[in-house]
């Protein structure tokens, strides 16, 4: 009984901002655009919600590619899932478009209607993993030599690393997050320790800003490693099985965390990871083109406090990519802290509520398209959140439900209704067992790393809206303009209020008006002007 009401406010709120954002007369009408994604949206949340998702994996098409000829019912892995992905960002690259100048491929134009692809693709590779997960999960969890184990997950992470190619190549480095870290905690979910993958991700982030990279790095993958050689995970009949340890998960979010931190040294994706990077360490001081998109995020969250300017009262249209991007500073500024504070709430339990969905869903298959529409969600939220008030790079992202874009909304309102289909078609007793006797660790560290992302997140908005307001209010920013001149760059609103500053009188040696900011004045003194 949630997850419609949550939609339908989100949603709301993002028609609300849309309508804040764009003037009326200049821009083009977005909200007009959301609420035509919207009413479809909720048309496929209605159509998905009254069937049984679950009985796609009870049907040979499935994974019709590689089934063709036996059409097997059971133990399907859904590489043509996988394959639909692939396809699909291998056309993005060859034909897709992005911003002028940005030499990225974002978007795909199909029958005059443009849209980013990566939504389609997240999800076609969600359907592929959570049958893949489904017919392998007691293999996954319980054989015992690392080496056989690999062995199984093998093709999953090739699939994985391929897409993550695709897209870096597309210069998309968002989605290849988005893709990367949700592969991660699905994968950290059906091994069993996502907890100990979470920890490893804190500590090595710990060790980096205390420690020199290099130092960190070796600690972090020692620990790790020790960690899981204690708790088993590196047994093996062979001494090379025992390497295969290093594709747990806890390993590989080691592995991607190093490769940004160490990236920019590599040609090709080096350049623009360094600009993510100088952006995000050094917001107020950088020598990148635009290089001043997350100080625009920082004067507009400050400008709007603890309570907000009020609905339509503040300037969030002089941020760059105010509705799509950074959308969550939009929000700050109209609404304040409060309702920033109320937006995450709204948030951490639409994602709580589809977990315990995805824990009443018995079958596996279901179990794990559920649980990965609440991973996939909870990771875009997060990485966009974070990126946006700098705890992590920013990266070009949609935030589900209240970024503008007419295809996402839809896929993610799709997304709702297969929970729904799901929640309404709750599992046996037994089954439920089963799931929570395998599920329930991994399923409440999901919900403890996600509620304390979202607490980090909020704790850092409090020092920008509240505590270090004025500060940040007034700051300059110093960047490069196209031709690698350094400029400043300064708060717009310092200009927008200045409009309203009444500048005085200038007077004559009769006391006579030559210059005023007031009508009245002019008014008063009509008749001796005139006569003068």
């Amino acid at each position: 009984p949630f997850l419609l009401p949550i939609l339908l406010l989100l949603s709301g709120l993002s028609l609300l901002m849309l309508l804040c954002i764009q003037h009326p007369l200049t821009d083009t009408f977005l909200s007009f655009q959301t609420l035509q994604g919207l009413l479809a949206g909720l048309l496929g949340f209605t159509l998905l919600a009254g069937t049984k998702p679950g009985k796609l994996y009870t049907r040979w098409w499935y994974d019709a590619l590689f089934n063709f000829r036996q059409r097997e019912v059971f133990g399907l892995k859904g590489f043509t899932w996988l394959i639909a992905a692939l396809l699909l960002a291998i056309i993005t690259l060859l034909f897709g478009t992005g911003p002028e100048g940005s030499g990225v491929k974002v978007n795909l134009q199909v029958a005059g209607i443009l849209f980013q692809p990566s939504e389609i693709t997240k999800y076609l590779l969600l359907i592929f993993m959570a049958g893949f997960f489904a017919a392998n999960e007691s293999h996954l969890r319980h054989i015992s030599d690392s080496r056989n184990r690999f062995l199984l997950a093998f093709l999953l992470m090739a699939g994985v690393a391929l897409l993550l190619a695709l897209y870096l190549m597309m210069g998309d480095m968002g989605p290849a997050l988005v893709v990367c870290f949700s592969f991660l905690v699905f994968y950290g979910i059906a091994r069993g320790n996502l907890l100990l993958m979470l920890g490893a991700a804190v500590l090595y982030g710990t060790l980096l800003f205390f420690l020199p990279g290099i130092t960190a790095t070796a600690i972090a993958f020692v620990t790790v490693v020790l960690a899981l050689v204690f708790t088993g995970a590196a047994r093996s009949a062979t001494w090379y099985g025992r390497i295969a340890v290093l594709t747990e998960a806890p390993v590989l979010i080691l592995l991607v965390m190093a490769a940004f931190s160490f990236g920019d040294r590599l040609p090709g994706i080096g350049s623009r990871l360094a600009d993510r990077k100088a952006m995000w360490l050094q917001p107020w001081n950088n020598d990148v083109y635009g290089g001043d998109h997350l100080a625009h995020g920082y004067w507009t969250l400050s400008a709007g406090g603890w309570k907000g300017q009020g609905i339509g009262k503040g300037f969030p249209n002089t941020m760059p990519a105010a509705h799509t991007d950074m959308i969550l500073p939009s929000i700050g500024e109209e609404m304040g802290w409060i309702g920033l504070f109320m937006v995450f709430c709204l948030l951490a339990i639409l994602i709580h509520r589809i977990l315990l969905q995805a824990r009443r869903a018995g079958q596996p298959f279901s179990f794990y398209l559920c649980a990965g529409i609440a991973v996939a969600t909870g990771v875009q939220i997060l990485l966009m959140a974070g990126g946006s008030i700098g705890l992590l790079p920013l990266t070009g992202l949609a935030v589900p439900f209240l970024s503008y874009g007419k295809i996402s909304l839809i896929i993610n309102c799709c997304a709702l209704g297969i929970v729904a289909g799901i929640s309404a078609q709750p599992a046996a007793a037994v089954q439920q067992e089963h799931i929570s006797r395998q599920y329930d660790g991994v399923l409440s560290a999901a919900i403890t790393g996600m509620l304390a992302g979202f607490a980090v997140v909020l704790v850092k908005l409090f020092f920008i809206q509240v505590k270090d307001r004025d500060a940040y209010l007034v700051q300059q920013s110093r960047v490069v303009n196209r031709n690698g001149l350094p400029i400043y760059s300064y708060n717009p609103r310092i200009d927008k209020l200045a409009d309203f500053i009444a500048a005085g009188e200038i007077l004559d040696r009769k006391g006579l008006p030559v210059a005023t900011s007031r009508v009245e004045v002019l008014t008063k003194n009509r008749d001796s002007l005139l006569a003068a």
